[in-house]
């Protein structure tokens, strides 16, 4: 408990507070994985290293995500990638069992380390459902 206490003191840094001002201009101000630019955005640390606080890390070592597919990063990518794919299903209609077929074909399992990055709205047509 007291780690964490002392992290997130680090994240009230005003070095901090500059860089991730910097990763959300450099990724103009969007989720870099559903495209969002509406709802509270992230920056995320692709990596961790001991002993580094959090304005130490390089700008390709850090993202900039909406809360949920924060969320979903530390959670687990199969589950926030099934969740981004829900999300898109009710804004473009696309229905459920279309997603579940669509996760067949794209030979998706939970054991896979694929991190496939991209945003199920750029990437499903008219011709993949």
């Amino acid at each position: 408990m007291a780690t964490n206490t002392v992290y997130l003191e680090k994240l009230k840094d005003p070095r901090w507070q500059k860089k991730r001002l910097e990763i959300f201009e450099r990724d103009e101000w969007a989720c870099q994985r559903c495209g969002d630019k509406k709802t509270t955005l992230h920056v995320h640390h692709t990596c961790y290293k001991k002993g580094r606080t959090p304005w130490d890390y390089e700008g390709h070592q850090l993202l900039t995500l909406c809360e949920d597919c924060h969320s979903n990063e530390h959670d687990g990518f199969l589950i926030g990638f099934i969740q981004t794919l829900i999300k898109d299903s009710q804004e473009n209609g696309v229905l459920l069992f279309d997603i579940a077929s669509l996760l067949v074909r794209a030979k998706i399992h939970p054991w896979s380390k694929n991190r496939l990055q991209f945003s199920a709205k750029k990437h499903i047509s008219e011709t993949d459902l």
